[in-house]
C-alpha cells in the first residue's frame, strides 16, 4: 500500500497535469482511485473537492470508443461522444471552478488502433489549469503495469507522459483536422 500512497500523493501534487504511472499490477488501480478520492475530498475545502473518475483504456482502442467512454466517465452531455470536436467543446464548457482527475486504467491500450497524433490531441484536451478564474483544473492519470507500458507505442510510463505533454504544432493540428474531416465525412 505504500507504493499506492506515494503515487497518489504525487498525483495530488500535480493538479492540471498529465501523470503517467506504473503500478505493480493492474489490480492496484482500484486501490489508487480509492486513495485519490479522500486526498482530493479532504485536501481542499469541503465545498471545493475534486471528482475522481475512472475509464478503461482497454475499452478505448479507437477514437469512437474513447469518446463514448470518456464522455460517460466525465458525465458530459450525450453529444460529446459524437465527434472529437464536440467532445473538446463539452470539456471546455465545464465551469472554471470544476476540478477533476480522470484515471485511465490499462492506459497503454488507450487509442492503440489510432495514430500517436490522435492520442496526443486527446491527452492534451483532458488536462488544464489551475485556471486563474475559479481555480479549477483537470488532471489526467495514465496507469498501467510495467509489461503493458513496455509493449506500448511509448515503451514506458515516463515516455508516455512526455508524449502527452508535447504540444501539437500548427502543422500537426492541421493534419489532425484534415484526417478528422475525411473520417467524419465518410461516416
Amino acid at each position: 500500500m505504500e507504493e499506492i500512497e506515494r503515487i497518489a500523493e504525487s498525483i495530488a501534487a500535480s493538479p492540471g497535469q498529465v501523470v503517467a504511472v506504473e503500478v505493480g499490477d493492474r489490480e492496484r488501480v482500484a486501490d489508487l482511485v480509492a486513495r485519490l478520492q479522500p486526498i482530493y475530498d479532504y485536501g481542499y475545502d469541503a465545498d471545493d473537492g475534486a471528482d475522481v473518475r475512472l475509464a478503461l483504456g482497454s475499452a478505448c482502442s479507437t477514437l469512437e470508443r474513447a469518446l463514448e467512454h470518456f464522455a460517460a466517465a466525465l458525465q458530459l452531455p450525450y453529444g460529446a461522444a459524437r465527434t472529437l470536436w464536440e467532445f473538446f467543446e463539452a470539456v471546455s464548457e465545464r465551469p472554471s471552478a470544476y476540478r477533476s482527475c480522470l484515471v485511465v486504467a490499462d492506459a497503454a491500450e488507450l487509442l492503440a488502433d489510432e495514430d500517436e497524433l490522435m492520442w496526443r490531441a486527446l491527452a492534451d484536451e483532458l488536462v488544464g489549469g489551475p485556471r486563474c478564474m475559479g481555480g479549477g483544473w483537470d488532471t489526467l492519470v495514465l496507469v498501467d503495469d510495467h509489461t503493458a507500458w513496455a509493449r506500448s507505442r511509448f515503451g514506458s510510463a515516463a515516455d508516455a507522459e512526455l508524449a502527452a505533454k508535447a504540444r501539437l504544432s500548427s502543422d500537426e493540428y492541421a493534419a489532425l483536422q484534415r484526417g478528422l474531416e475525411s473520417r467524419y465525412r465518410a461516416d
